[in-house]
C-alpha cells in the first residue's frame, strides 16, 4: 500500500516537471518564431503582410 502511494507521488512530480518543461518549450518556440519572423520581414518586404497576418493569428 505504501509503495503505491510513493509511486503515485513520483508520477505526479514527473507530470509536474513535464508540464514546466512543456511551458518552457512553448515559450522558447514563440521566442524563436518572433525572431525568425522579424528576420523574414527585414529580408522580404513583399511577405511582410503575410507574416504579420500569421503573427496576428497566433496571438
Amino acid at each position: 500500500m505504501s509503495s503505491m502511494l510513493i509511486w503515485s507521488q513520483i508520477e505526479f512530480s514527473l507530470a509536474e516537471l513535464w508540464g514546466i518543461e512543456l511551458l518552457g518549450l512553448i515559450q522558447l518556440v514563440l521566442y524563436f518564431w518572433k525572431l525568425i519572423s522579424k528576420l523574414i520581414m527585414v529580408q522580404d518586404d513583399d511577405n511582410r503582410s503575410t507574416v504579420q497576418g500569421i503573427q496576428l493569428h497566433i496571438y
